[in-house]
């Protein structure tokens, strides 16, 4: 019988271990799941803003004594006077108003 040599040195694995690639994958992918988790619900936050024509103000307005539809309103008065508001539903709007309307 042939005898073994128990003088050789034992060779080492220069490849890694799988568990160590697989727990890598892991993180990697958990963390992409709660980023696009985030970002849905970031853009379920934000409201949209509707620009409105100064007619389409002014029938909404003209009915809003019964309706309630405008929430809130600012006017930015300077070059062009602007304004913005919300309505009851939570979306915002801006139009620009003539400088002069009575």
């Amino acid at each position: 019988m042939a005898q073994q040599n128990t003088n050789s040195p034992v060779k080492k694995s220069t490849r890694p271990n799988r568990p160590v690639q697989n727990g890598n994958v892991w993180f990697w992918v958990i963390l992409g799941i709660l980023a696009l988790i985030i970002v849905s619900f970031q853009d379920k936050s934000v409201k949209s803003e509707k620009v409105l024509t100064y007619s389409e103000f002014y029938n909404i307005l003209k009915d809003n004594p019964q309706t309630h539809q405008i929430k809130h309103l600012e006017l930015t008065e300077g070059a062009e006077n602007s304004l913005k508001g919300s309505f009851a539903n939570g979306i915002e709007f801006k139009l620009n108003i003539p400088q002069r309307d009575d």
